[in-house]
């Protein structure tokens, strides 16, 4: 069941795949870090390790690539885009489609596909032991106690949260809120600002600046139709004045009825500027009132979606009561000289119209008055885990269609525990909501319940790390209190067989050390049989990349030795020691100088450099020996 990795910083991934069944690897999990490196990896090195795999008995597995790959779609931690999030399906998509080439057919298992669900830069909580949160009832509101003081409660594992990224979900930016303390002006007492009631500020703040918005832009017509009326009936006086000395001595009067008619005309242009104005600011209104209406869709209560949905309704009355007026209007407006009845006519559409705007506007602001603050900031876990799986919905549906019952399994990972999805808390309620999703697809598609659901719970669950979950160690926690929460995460992603595939490495919590099993800290043999209670099975992939990186040796040796792995698969014999001298079989154990391996060869040492040996060009194994 162990295995280990090849190089992933290569995409020499055939020659790396060589070194490993040199070793004796059973299980070898391929892959690249940065997209360009797999991307560089030829379709044809895949077959031929999928080929060597299959000849030899060593089961493959692929590790999607990790850095800058967010399947949410956010883009260097700071904002998310639904055009980024499809082009991360759409790669998430082909990278299934090549991990296929690995397949070696009916009656293998699977081959497991890893993919992180954020970025090492989408940052999600971040946590410190013992910090205390602000009690809160069900509704959500503070408690307090019978002095006015608020009331503090311990959090879940202890572990309060120091800092966490939310999004805005109207825009796609992400921005940091950081629990503190502050001193309150109006009690004068000291009172701690944690996430929630951040959020909640963050909320309330946006929807209290969309509402002034709202209504500046509202008074901005109200003070145009306002300076309208005062040009239309200081004309009106005009037109009265024109008309008395026109019938008293119009050519007496002649200069005053040419200054009165001037500034009437000066009038009518300035009125039609502001009526210009008023339609661009009412313009203006809609589009705002129309985002509202969206912002509530998504982010707005019950009660909220609700009055909107009862007003929209009844403005939909409104525009078709007054809509024949509004035709009218125009018709006349585009007409040249209008008889004075039809100027009358015009007169009194335009009052009705303008009444109907008036109470449109009214109505509208009554109701955005008494609406609760929509959460249009969101906590980056709950709105990455809705589009995660979104993208994870996309891409299982087009696998299952191309791929059937031989598509890989995806094993989505838990990564650092400052990133997005990390927590066990937010990772398995999104698979689960994924595959729910999928087989609905499914069966929408003529997939029979029971075979959509069974396909999906082998085809899609968790990768579980341990090394990237001893990274909550930063938040101060001694040994004995992360052995308890990696246990307590482990049972909660493991029940019902939603982990498939398993990465092992050691480390101190600090750094990203990728080491060997058992040279660090991490209970690895609790964790190991925490996973298994929960019926694991699966391949367990140590990581230990940094060892080989920084001693030029391989990591696999050491944790078949630290995990004390049989020699020969059977328990209670003989186990793996790297050092021959000091294992009880030391009597019999025989060292061969390497010229004896030059000369002979032996295992996969003699294979061709392509695939890890010393072989090269058109020569045999025996080449320049004596047998030769």
């Amino acid at each position: 069941r162990w295995g280990t990795t090849t190089n992933p910083s290569t995409p020499a991934q055939l020659q790396e795949f060589g070194k490993k069944i040199n070793e004796g690897v059973k299980n070898v999990e391929i892959g690249s870090l940065q997209i360009e490196t797999f991307e560089s990896i030829p379709n044809e090195h895949l077959k031929n390790i999928k080929q060597w795999s299959k000849l030899i008995d060593v089961d493959v597995s692929l590790h999607a690539p990790a850095v800058g790959f967010d399947l949410a779609g956010i883009e260097q931690g700071r904002v998310w885009s639904e055009s980024k999030r499809l082009n991360t399906e759409n790669f998430l998509k082909k990278v299934l489609e090549r991990a296929y080439l690995l397949d070696q057919g009916k009656g293998a298992p699977n081959v497991p596909v890893v993919v992180h669900p954020s970025a090492a830069e989408t940052k999600g909580e971040e946590y410190e032991k013992g910090l205390l949160r602000v009690k809160r009832d069900r509704t959500g509101r503070e408690i307090k106690d019978k002095f006015g003081n608020q009331v503090l409660e311990q959090c879940p594992d202890n572990l309060g949260i120091r800092s966490m990224r939310i999004v805005n979900t109207k825009t796609g930016e992400i921005q940091e809120i950081k629990h503190e303390k502050k001193f309150s002006l109006s009690s004068g007492k000291e009172e701690v600002w944690d996430i929630q009631r951040k959020l909640n500020s963050a909320n309330f703040t946006a929807w209290d600046k969309e509402k002034r918005e709202l209504a500046q832009t509202h008074g901005e017509i109200l003070e145009r139709e306002k300076r309208m009326e005062e040009l239309q009936m200081n004309n009106l006086r005009m037109e009265q004045q024109i008309e008395r000395w026109e019938e008293q001595d119009p050519e007496r009067f002649k200069d005053q009825i040419n200054n009165l008619k001037s500034r009437a005309k000066q009038n009518d242009i300035l009125s039609m500027a502001l009526e210009q104005e008023v339609d661009s600011f009412e313009s203006s209104l809609g589009s705002q009132m129309e985002d509202l209406y969206d912002t509530f869709q998504d982010s707005g209560d019950r009660s909220g979606k609700a009055a909107l949905e009862k007003l929209r309704k009844e403005r939909r009355k409104m525009i078709k009561n007054v809509a024949p007026a509004m035709l009218e209007q125009r018709e006349l407006e585009r007409k040249r000289n209008l008889s004075n009845e039809e100027r009358q006519r015009l007169y009194d559409l335009s009052e009705k119209v303008k009444q109907f705007q008036q109470n449109d506007r009214n109505a509208t602001l009554a109701v955005l008055s008494k609406l609760k603050t929509p959460k249009t900031f969101k906590p980056i876990n709950q709105f990455s885990s809705k589009q995660v799986a979104k993208t994870l919905v996309g891409t299982m549906v087009d696998t299952y269609k191309k791929l059937g019952d031989r598509a890989p399994v995806l094993a989505v990972e838990n990564f650092w525990t400052d990133t997005a999805l990390s927590r066990a808390k937010d990772l398995r309620p999104t698979i689960e909501n994924a595959r729910k999703e999928i087989v609905k697809k499914l069966k929408a598609d003529g997939v029979s319940e029971k075979k959509a659901k069974k396909w999906v719970d082998h085809h899609l669950g968790i990768n579980w790390d341990i090394g990237h979950m001893a990274s909550l160690r930063r938040a101060g926690l001694t040994n004995e209190e992360f052995t308890k929460i990696a246990k307590k995460e482990t049972k909660m992603l493991g029940e019902g067989g939603m982990i498939k595939h398993a990465h092992m490495w050691d480390n101190f919590g600090f750094h990203s050390s990728h080491l060997p099993v058992g040279t660090a800290d991490i209970p690895i043999e609790d964790i190991v049989k925490e996973l298994e209670q929960t019926g694991f099975r699966g391949r367990i992939i140590e990581e230990g990349g940094s060892w080989t990186n920084s001693f030029k040796q391989s990591s696999f040796p050491v944790v078949l030795e630290n995990i004390q792995a049989p020699l020969y698969g059977a328990q209670g014999g003989p186990v793996w020691n790297t050092n021959p001298y000091n294992s009880a079989h030391s009597d019999s154990f025989i060292e061969f100088p390497q010229s004896h391996f030059n000369l002979y060869g032996s295992s996969f040492t003699t294979m061709p450099k392509e695939l890890g040996g010393q072989v090269g060009g058109e020569k045999s194994r025996f080449s320049g020996t004596p047998n030769q």
